[in-house]
């Protein structure tokens, strides 16, 4: 389905591609991602059986942790894995852009995306549902009328929808009890480093003598280390070789460098 224009300049339509295999996951949040897509499928069944599905509400979760641990990624998981279409909103953007007409692009979204069934994925969701102050100015003001429209609007949805947000603890806790699911994406510890560095390579990628363990000494993402592997595959390519540590140590060093110049890359290439 291709949006109607404005809402085509907003909302990203994206293939989901993705596998549990790629997301390296505490097992809670694994177990949360599996609640929901059988939440979803017995929908589905029931309406099959001649329940209304409109009546049962969208399933709604919120996906909290700094950037480039998996939400996204997960959520195109889900889309894969429920077989729905995967549209990709930022809020910040919406909002900032269409102040006091949000409402009005969001019911427009809502409505092309209802009949074909979707997974909405609202990234930066602290933008409309950040704690509210005491006293709030207009724009806070009409920030909180479209926080509560847009979870009232999620009540009647047919599909699912995840709020996703680097800081969990930026929500307001109104907001918050509103939605059926949270799942933790915290930044990857040492072991988690070592398991994604694992699976991070197709099995088809021809690789060298690479050392999971000294590689996961950076202190990186998952995102992070996916461009990582991106640029090493590549610069081994470039010159007909296998993936070795030395490709990998050149495109660590380009990678840490935009990203955090502090980071001792030459870690991983000692014993």
């Amino acid at each position: 389905m291709r949006l109607a224009s404005p809402l085509a300049d907003l909302v990203q339509r994206v293939e989901p591609t993705a596998t549990r295999s790629e997301l390296v996951l505490a097992k809670q949040g694994l177990r949360v991602m599996d609640q929901i897509a059988l939440q979803w499928r017995a929908r589905t069944q029931d309406c099959l059986n001649g329940a209304s599905l409109a009546k049962t509400g969208a399933i709604s979760a919120l996906f909290a942790g700094p950037s480039g641990t998996g939400k996204t990624m997960a959520g195109q998981i889900l889309a894969n894995e429920t077989r729905l279409a995967f549209y990709s909103i930022d809020l910040s953007r919406l909002v900032s852009r269409y102040l006091g007409e949000t409402e009005n692009y969001l019911e427009a979204l809502f409505e092309e995306t209802q009949s074909a069934g979707a997974l909405l994925f609202f990234d930066e969701a602290d933008t409309l549902f950040g704690k509210r102050g005491e006293v709030p100015d207009a724009r806070e003001r009409s920030a909180n009328m479209d926080a509560d429209w847009l979870l009232q609007r999620v009540a009647t949805y047919c599909g699912i929808v995840i709020f996703a947000t680097y800081l969990k603890e930026a929500i307001d806790p109104a907001f918050l009890r509103r939605l059926r699911h949270v799942v933790e994406f915290p930044f990857p510890d040492m072991a988690q480093r070592v398991e994604i560095w694992q699976r991070i390579f197709p099995p088809d990628t021809p690789v060298e003598a690479l050392d999971p363990t000294r590689l996961a000494r950076l202190p990186l993402s998952g995102a992070a280390i996916r461009d990582i592997a991106r640029s090493s595959a590549e610069l081994a390519a470039s010159e007909g070789k296998p993936v070795r540590m030395d490709h990998l140590l050149l495109a660590a060093r380009f990678e840490c460098a935009k990203i955090d110049g502090k980071i001792d890359v030459g870690q991983i290439a000692r014993p």
